[in-house]
């Protein structure tokens, strides 16, 4: 029999929303959206540990104990931590693999998705086999030429069952057990940081009527920030607020205490004259089957939303250089989807402004 080990680990638990955690199909749509945007954006994808609950998300980052000789101790702290996270709804592991394609080795992104049994005994994962079911996908991935993260390949290959065989071998390390055994897994939970987050204010003008369109609502504001983004990115957490004359601009630099979609309830409750809210973030756009790094800002009106789309230009790119962004209609909110107008934030923040600092002149066409 092997020896028991004991494993240190940390978990990081943060306040998230808009992930369909009930929604089984939707949940892995979200999981590769989330591992494509990674890759994209940072150039790889890190190795780490996902329990998803109702408005929450705990990560263990695995990074050096991904190595060779631990994969059957990490696969059974994957499914221990599974069994015995109160509240857990779903369990991802991701990161990166080697796999054979056409004689050689080559790197491919993986997601792994392990479901107990729903009569699993607590003290499964720490003895005997896995039980349950899995879901996996993986696909070949490369470095870009501004040396970022590529997508290779026309999609994802995706996998599903209950006998571990027949998954890639090194994505069945991630759920081979083996004779691994845990003595204990000591967990210690990252402190969220403890200052308070840096938030800044300004307004400006409109002089031209809001659109009734989500979406051009968010080519409007797209429009304010367009070349910012593209010289200087985005370092932080970037909302606006709209009212029939105004432009609001919110910054926020420090972790904040809730989720961005609490901020924006919360900035929307302070003025009965807000009538639209949104944010901008990172994401990965599909051009001609190409997948693209790209900004978004992401606006809701009278209970519909739209996005702007800004790809992020490269040498050589056949988009022009002053490529205005793209505007996509996303239509009404559906069902179980919580809007940010007129909806009571989970965790509310007192905003107030005291000042403004940097507003701009009027805002028009372009």
């Amino acid at each position: 029999m092997a020896d028991a080990e004991r494993m240190q680990i940390n978990l990081r638990r943060s306040p998230t929303e808009g992930i369909p955690v009930h929604d089984l199909a939707g949940a892995q749509r979200w999981m590769i959206g989330h591992v494509e945007t990674q890759l994209v954006h940072g150039g790889r994808v890190p190795a780490r540990l996902l329990y998803l609950g109702d408005g929450w998300v705990e990560t263990v980052e695995l990074g050096r104990m991904d190595t060779l000789g631990h994969e059957e101790t990490l696969a059974r702290m994957f499914v221990a931590l599974g069994l015995q996270r109160p509240n857990v709804l779903r369990r991802f592991r991701i990161g990166e693999v080697l796999l054979r394609q056409d004689g050689r080795m080559r790197r491919a992104a993986a997601i792994l998705e392990h479901t107990p049994e729903l009569e699993t005994p607590a003290s499964q994962g720490n003895e005997g086999g896995i039980g349950g079911t899995w879901w996996s996908a993986h696909r070949f991935i490369g470095q870009a030429t501004d040396g970022h993260g590529a997508l290779h390949g026309d999609g994802w290959v995706v996998l599903e069952g209950t006998d571990i065989a027949p998954l890639p071998e090194p994505i069945r390390e991630w759920l081979d057990v083996g004779s691994a055994e845990l003595q204990a897994i000591e967990q210690g939970e990252e402190r969220s940081e403890q200052s308070v987050p840096d938030v800044r204010a300004a307004i400006a003008q409109l002089t031209i009527p809001l659109p009734e369109e989500p979406a051009k609502i968010a080519g409007i504001f797209g429009s304010m920030i367009r070349q910012e983004l593209r010289t200087q990115g985005l370092s932080g957490q970037l909302l606006f607020a709209a009212s029939m004359t105004t432009v609001e601009r919110w910054e926020v630099h420090g972790r904040l205490p809730c989720t961005v979609d609490d901020m924006l309830r919360s900035i929307a409750s302070r003025d009965p004259s807000l009538i639209a809210v949104g944010h901008v973030g990172l994401a990965t756009l599909h051009l001609n089957g190409e997948a693209r790094r790209s900004f978004y800002c992401e606006v809701e009106r009278g209970g519909a939303r739209g996005r702007w789309m800004l790809p992020i230009l490269r040498d050589g790119d056949p988009l022009p250089a002053d490529h205005p962004g793209l505007e996509m209609t996303m239509g009404p909110l559906g069902e179980g989807q919580v809007g940010w107008l007129g909806v009571e934030p989970g965790v509310k923040l007192n905003l107030e402004v005291v000042g403004v600092e940097g507003a701009g002149g009027p805002i028009g066409e372009g």
